[in-house]
């Protein structure tokens, strides 16, 4: 398989799958960006790797199945002195018999189920019982054919295996497909969840630090008899709730940096290092008023570009291939073999040296044709393994019907979740600025002694709460655009396979950032000051 990592500002470079092509990284040189998350984690993978030997392995077992249709040579060589002892009125001891020979032989089965074949037998012989006559040699050539009627005659009977191993073959690049894909996903939501942890904490950092300056404040206050004494404990109060969301939220970061880190397959120590993400969180496109309108040209676009549907779909075609293959093996084993043999005498030579003596020839071949039968009176061995792939095809069939919907419903509710998100950002970001002002005017209002300290608080802990709701939005949105991609197929721009093709993948980020090519592009934003 080939794979390529692109955005919009470079155009996609071709590359063996795993070393996917550099791209530009965030503004700051030690910042995480999401392409090198997403080579890390596909270069890493050990899913993938495993389907890559898979793919080796359907190819060797093709390789395999085609041997059937080899020629096959063979050859025997042989040599035998045989001594029998004779009765003791016999004025001998004993005989001596010698004999000796060679074999040549060439078949093929061809993928009609007939048998070719050709042979050719040398054969020398020799005694020392009187009458006393010389080395007698006998050349023959042979030329068979062998016919099929029932059991394994028909191409489409005798190809089965070798058309199941090639749908194999084209299952298991899809299977790859699917999982690379799997894994794009799975890194790619990891990201984002480490992106959110890391603003929450900042936000909580930032919460607390407003909330040890507001107590600071207030203690030179009181020290000054302006303010009483009492008010510290509300304050002390508020600082104490503010360290234990940023532990809290520390603890979060912790735990989400672990999680990409062993996605990309990192060590413990390596996780902890892991930089912060540069990337920011996927703005909102203007075309996503249009997605409910194109749920279901959506959905059956997916049938048709998701990698495990066409795997799926080709296992079923290679059962309904193996299951055309078992139904002659029920029937009865009638072979009509047929041939010619033609052939020369000659006396006295060497003994492998037939070929060059001289001899006589026969006049016309001799002719043989025979008709076999064979069939096991319970038949238990085709009837079975009949039923077997009978069951695998109705279960196969279960699956796809059920994997259709699932992709119909999944694809349905990514962009249900999708538009959902966008909207409720959008209100949510509206809700933050409108929130930020509000804590400035409720601190005016306290120090001018319209507005008492909790409500300072109060406000400030609803300030910090909007930031929450809308980083956590960010986040189902980011998750939701990423889930819509996957469900759709289209995190990758590929062309369908087939049995010479070369398996190419471009990887946009556009695809992971952005509605891209889905939809007419177009964005908004709100972002966190």
């Amino acid at each position: 398989m080939v794979a390529c990592l692109s955005s919009r500002r470079r155009h996609a470079a071709p590359l063996l799958l795993l070393a996917l092509a550099a791209t530009p990284g965030p503004a700051s040189a030690a910042a995480l960006a999401l392409a090198d998350v997403v080579r890390q984690g596909l270069s890493q993978n050990p899913g993938i790797r495993v389907e890559e030997q898979q793919i080796e392995v359907a190819r060797a077992q093709q390789q395999q199945t085609g041997g059937q249709f080899d020629w096959v040579l063979s050859s025997a060589l042989n040599y035998k002195k045989m001594l029998t002892p004779l009765p003791p009125s016999s004025s001998r001891a004993q005989t001596t018999a010698f004999s000796s020979g060679y074999q040549i032989g060439l078949s093929k089965q061809l993928r009609n189920g007939i048998v070719v074949g050709g042979n050719l037998n040398a054969r020398a012989a020799e005694t020392d019982l009187p009458p006393l006559i010389p080395q007698q040699n006998v050349l023959g050539l042979d030329l068979t054919l062998a016919l099929p009627l029932l059991r394994g005659s028909g191409a489409e009977t005798v190809r089965a295996g070798e058309d199941v191993a090639k749908l194999n073959v084209l299952r298991s690049r899809y299977e790859l497909r699917s999982r690379v894909a799997q894994t794009v996903y799975r890194v790619v939501l990891a990201y984002w969840d480490y992106r959110a942890q890391v603003a929450l904490r900042n936000v909580a950092q930032e919460s607390e630090q407003r909330s040890q300056n507001l107590l600071a404040s207030y203690q030179r206050l009181v020290d000054a008899a302006e303010k009483p004494r009492a008010d510290l404990v509300l304050l002390k109060a508020d600082l104490a709730d503010k360290a234990a969301a940023l532990d809290a939220a520390a603890l979060a970061l912790s735990e989400s940096r672990k999680t990409l880190g062993r996605l990309l397959a990192l060590d413990l120590q390596a996780s902890n290092q892991l930089p912060e993400p540069g990337d920011p969180f996927p703005a909102v496109s203007d075309a996503l008023p249009s997605l409910p309108a194109q749920r279901q040209t959506l959905g059956a676009a997916a049938l048709a570009r998701r990698p495990d549907v066409a795997a799926l779909a080709l296992q079923r075609e290679a059962s309904r291939r193996q299951l055309q293959g078992a139904v002659k093996k029920n029937q009865a084993q009638l072979d009509l073999n047929v041939g010619v043999t033609y052939g020369k005498a000659s006396e006295h030579g060497s003994r492998f040296g037939f070929i060059q003596e001289a001899g006589r020839t026969q006049s016309a071949p001799s002719l043989f044709a025979s008709l076999n039968y064979q069939f096991p009176i319970g038949n238990n061995l085709a009837t079975g393994e009949f039923r077997e792939l009978s069951a695998l095809a109705a279960k196969l069939e279960i699956q796809q019907r059920d994997l259709q919907e699932e992709v119909a419903a999944g694809v349905d509710s990514a962009a249900q979740q999708l538009s959902r998100s966008a909207a409720q950002l959008q209100i949510a970001g509206d809700a933050l600025a409108l929130y930020k002002i509000a804590v400035s005017q409720e601190i005016a209002k306290q120090r001018n002694g319209i507005a008492t300290l909790i409500d300072v608080i109060n406000i400030e802990g609803r300030f910090v709460s909007a930031q929450v709701n809308f980083l956590r939005l960010q986040l189902a949105y980011s998750n939701a655009l990423a889930r819509l991609r996957f469900e759709t197929g289209t995190m990758f721009r590929h062309e369908e396979l087939s049995e010479t093709s070369t398996d190419h993948l471009t990887l946009e980020l556009d695809n992971l950032v952005g509605l891209g090519s889905l939809l007419n592009s177009g964005n908004y934003s709100h972002p966190i000051d």
